[in-house]
């Protein structure tokens, strides 16, 4: 039986000093607050020295940031990066456009709708209106027969 070394999946950063305790495993894919600053200038064209500048980071720091945004991406160089970032905000916009389309679409048949009930209540109205109009010359006829007509009765 052969004996086996053991293998981890998963690499392992120590911080310095000789401490145990991990800083972190595997990327885990989600960007820190820092990532995604330097991922937002890195989109715009910014270059890691203004980036550095900007953010009072240092230049190494900021490549650091850089490789750690292309690893979680699977990008070999930041133009990819802005190509994938591109893209991402292409498809973003896409699916974002159609909700707002499907939103629009269904508002537009709530409206439809609420205008037809709308109408419907109107006539009714009207209807009432006509009707209360009709018993109030019957009940002005019944109390008073021989009043004036009102307004075009002969």
């Amino acid at each position: 039986m052969s004996s086996r070394c053991p293998t981890y999946s998963t690499p392992i950063l120590h911080r310095r000093g000789g401490s145990d305790k991990p800083i972190a495993r595997r990327s885990s894919g989600k960007f820190t607050k820092t990532e995604r600053l330097v991922l937002e200038l890195s989109g715009n064209g910014d270059k890691a020295e203004a980036i550095a500048s900007r953010l009072g980071r240092s230049v190494k720091t900021i490549e650091y940031n850089q490789h750690q945004i292309r690893q979680k991406l699977g990008a070999s160089s930041q133009v990819e990066v802005q190509r994938l970032i591109r893209e991402r905000i292409s498809e973003s916009v896409a699916t974002a456009l159609d909700t707002v389309e499907s939103d629009i679409d269904r508002m537009i048949e709530e409206l439809a709708d609420v205008r037809q009930r709308l109408w419907q209540a109107r006539r009714v109205l009207n209807q009432s209106v006509a009707d209360a109009y009709e018993s109030a010359l019957e009940l002005k006829e019944s109390i008073d027969p021989l009043a004036e007509p009102v307004h075009g009765d002969a």
